[in-house]
């Protein structure tokens, strides 16, 4: 049973790919699991905005380093970055929320530079859209500058 699991995990190693940027920090405190699954041991928890090396991804889990540690975190809560070019994991199309008046307003978004119509750089290096200033950048470490 243990040449099976054995075997299986490096398989699963074989069929992760390679992913192109190395840095990346945790968009929130996430689980650092033993093998890509949901259901596997938690080896330690990785706190929000937590620096990591990012080694491979498959299409929802990536294989990282955390300090003395290294693991499986779901790919929707990292971001990478290769020094100053900042790219969402995922490469997701832009989304979108209504703020408190009702109006459509884009979600904070990675790009390589200040794109036009943004209010403020977040501290995660995400640009925000906001309308206003209550709660901009909230959910991405706060506001590191405004624009």
């Amino acid at each position: 049973m243990r040449k099976i699991l054995a075997l299986l995990y490096i398989l699963l190693l074989v069929s992760v790919t390679t992913f192109s940027q190395t840095k990346g920090i945790a968009l929130k405190n996430v689980n650092l699991r033993l093998s890509p699954s949901a259901k596997s041991n938690i080896i330690t928890v990785i706190p929000s905005w937590g620096t990591i090396e990012v080694e491979k991804c498959n299409q929802s889990w990536c294989f990282v380093e955390y300090g003395n540690f290294s693991g499986y975190v779901a790919k929707q809560y990292i971001v990478s970055r290769t020094s100053d070019k900042r790219t969402n994991v995922n490469n997701d199309s832009k989304k979108f929320y209504k703020n408190s008046q009702g109006d459509k307003v884009q979600s904070p978004t990675f790009y390589e530079s200040t794109p036009q119509g943004a209010s403020a750089e977040c501290n995660d290096g995400t640009y925000s859209f906001s309308r206003s200033r209550r709660g901009t950048c909230s959910h991405h470490g706060g506001v590191k500058r405004w624009l």
